[in-house]
């Protein structure tokens, strides 16, 4: 191509000298011939035909409508003797390159304000659809009041023009590249690892791997990064760790985000200058795993689109850093996964991708933050890696735990016989195998929804309407998910067939002698053989079998419970009021332990881990807190929703380490709790 000279206009801009030339593009200074502002002007090194031009065209409008505090803005862009170019904002300060050349080790406060300045403009980059492709110090500029701003979308703007990408326009980026892109699968997560490169080599004075361009890329595949303490023995095992899991091979086994490793990042960096820390030790849940992921064969036009949806990333607990282990040969991986259903393809060799284990982020670390529901969020259930959410903005929204990506909404309709205009929706449950929702509110009535087709099944419409309370006080499903007990104003619990509807049972025992009811909270046995429930008006727990006879009554705990737990032994019970919760014997009805703090808020919620190691309670004033079941012990309280706003929900994973939350803040923030 022909090199612009000074004085050649692109639109309303003269150039007037060579910036620099990287392996994809050259950059100029220009004026503007009106304003005599100047910019940056990115010449990109292809030409383009006429349907490449449409698309770059269109491309280099999403980039133009970036506007992020730490993103290089772009003023202009353009077609010019069939060469693209972007105008841009000049940045004269230079890059973070040339503040800290290669060998130099970076302060760990100064590492993480860079971070979260570039997380935060890939984050807003993503949900926009666009993926970097190119992080790197050189195109992390330094602003005019210190600010970092990420530069150069140039080389993704390449990748989704052009069909065919040479190998060497992407030689200068090798060193940072992730496995899956050098694959030709660019996604979201790519950037984090590149970032994670980024952080290593400021922490370290080094990048993980080091060699020629060939031996870059056998790195990336399948050699393990070296471990952080190796070079570095004061940093902190939680920095190891998180940054560890940003790199590991599969994409799916890093963050779920780039917000989500920039706040690990951010926390075990400050958890460093902390004397003492709480919680459960990492050690219980190391892994000694090794992933092997079997990719099927990509052509070269495969890489031009960017993925932007994320798998559910397996989170595991973070081991105890240790020496390095034993290296797995080439030949000895290659033998080891032979009778596999193939290997990855590229050029005339066959590669394949190893990962090494890959830790759990830091407890406190937010996975998603879910801000769809206009209203209060009043329940929440998580089966698998999806999460049902139910608000007061009159719908039950589902939606995936790790993306954040909604895939339904449901807004019950108000039965005939009702005069309800809509539902405020209260309560929404997946049955144990994930298949359906039930779904209780303000009409008295449960909603049955499947899950996968998205249909409403059945409606139960048995429960009698009242002048008072809030319909549809209680849900619980049978483990063998067939049948639903149902609880509402009229103080009847209802056993019922979850897809015809047919009445199995019907327990009057909350039925007051006089006054008004309603019931507050059902649960039903690990081995399905009893029932636990409870009413507004009285303070006892009453247990049952499924066909109606009373079993036991429980009144050691004053006040009306919002909350029943089974333990998985099936031996004791949780029941919680606004104030505690008590762990006690379902035969003798003996006390063994209360949950309770004189100076904690009000309790909206209770819920146990599936693994009955963990409770969580939601409080008042955004408080979540955590809870070792065997010992009592307060493990960690969280803060992460409005101090101002009530947490109402919390479910946790099936894993029993994360946790969703929700409220008066209408958002479900999804973290990791142990």
């Amino acid at each position: 191509m022909t090199v612009p000279a000074a004085g050649q206009q692109f639109g309303n801009y003269r150039v007037i000298r060579l910036l620099g030339m990287g392996g994809s593009a050259e950059v100029y200074l220009a004026e503007h011939i009106y304003l005599n502002t100047q910019a940056a002007i990115k010449v990109l090194r292809t030409r383009l035909g006429q349907a490449e031009e449409d698309n770059f065209l269109r491309e280099a409008r999403t980039i133009a409508r970036l506007l992020h505090p730490n993103i290089i803005r772009v003023l202009d862009f353009g077609m010019q003797d069939s060469l693209p170019f972007l105008v841009m904002d000049y940045a004269p300060n230079g890059s973070l390159r040339d503040r800290h050349p290669h060998g130099t080790q970076v302060p760990m406060a100064t590492i993480n304000s860079y971070v979260q300045q570039v997380a935060s403009a890939l984050q807003y980059a993503h949900e926009q659809k666009l993926v970097h492709r190119d992080i790197k110090p050189e195109n992390m500029l330094i602003g005019r009041h210190d600010e970092v701003l990420l530069g150069d979308f140039g080389i993704s703007l390449i990748a989704q023009t052009s069909q065919v990408q040479k190998t060497q326009e992407v030689a200068g980026t090798i060193p940072y590249m992730a496995p899956e892109q050098i694959q030709g699968k660019p996604r979201p997560a790519s950037d984090q690892y590149a970032l994670a490169v980024v952080v290593y080599e400021w922490l370290t004075g080094t990048r993980p791997f080091r060699g020629s361009f060939t031996e870059l890329y056998g790195q990336h595949l399948f050699t393990p990064p070296p471990p952080l303490r190796e070079k570095r023995p004061d940093i902190s095992p939680d920095i190891e760790s998180v940054v560890m899991t940003a790199l590991a091979k599969d994409p799916h086994q890093r963050f779920a985000s780039i917000r989500a490793f920039a706040t690990a990042l951010s926390q075990a960096i400050q958890q460093t200058h902390q004397t003492t820390t709480e919680g459960v030790s990492g050690s219980e849940h190391s892994s000694n795993q090794i992933y092997v992921t079997v990719t099927q064969p990509q052509t070269e036009q495969h890489i031009a689109a960017a993925q932007t949806v994320q798998q559910t990333p397996p989170i595991i607990q973070s081991p105890t850093p240790s020496k390095r282990g034993p290296r797995l040969s080439r030949r000895a991986a290659l033998i080891g996964i032979a009778s596999g259903a193939g290997l990855l393809a590229i050029g005339g060799g066959a590669l394949f991708v190893l990962t090494r284990p890959t830790p759990l982020p830091p407890r406190g670390t937010i996975i998603q933050t879910y801000s769809r529901h206009a209203q209060d969020v009043l329940a929440l259930s998580w089966h698998d890696n999806t999460i049902a959410s139910a608000a007061a903005d009159d719908t039950v929204q589902v939606w995936d735990a790790t993306t954040g990506e909604a895939k339904s909404v449901y807004r019950p309709s108000p039965e005939k016989h009702t005069t309800y205009s809509s539902v405020k929706v209260r309560y929404a449950l997946w049955s144990p195998d994930g298949q359906y929702l039930a779904i209780g509110g303000s009409d008295n009535v449960v909603h049955i929804w499947d899950g996968h087709s998205e249909k409403a099944t059945y409606q139960f419409t048995k429960h009698k309407a009242s002048s008072f309370g809030d319909g549809i006080g209680a849900l619980a499903w049978s483990p063998d998910s067939l049948s639903i007990a149902s609880g509402a104003d009229d103080s009847v619990i209802y056993i019922w067939d979850a897809k015809t509807g047919a009445i199995k049972t019907t327990y009057k025992g909350h039925i007051p002698t006089y006054g008004n009811s309603s019931i507050k909270a059902i649960a039903w046995s690990p081995d399905g053989k009893l029932i636990a429930s409870s009413s507004s008006l009285n303070s006892e727990v009453r247990i049952w079998e499924p066909g109606g006879k009373d079993v036991f009554e429980y009144d050691g705990q004053s006040g009306s419970k919002n909350a029943i737990l089974w333990l998985p032994d099936g031996e004791k019970l949780m029941s919680a009021t606004s104030y505690e919760v008590k762990l006690w014997d379902r035969l003798a009805g003996a006390e063994i332990r209360t949950f309770a703090d004189e100076k904690q808020p009000n309790i909206h919620q209770a819920v146990l881990s599936p693994d009955g190691r963990y409770l969580a309670t939601a409080h008042d004033k955004g408080l979540v807190r955590v809870w070792e079941v065997a010992t009592g012990k307060k493990i960690y309280d969280y803060t992460f929703h409005d101090k101002e706003k009530d947490v109402i929900a919390v479910a946790w994973a099936n894993d029993s380490r994360r946790l969703a939350s929700g409220g008066n803040d209408a958002k479900v923030i999804v973290w990791v709790a142990v």
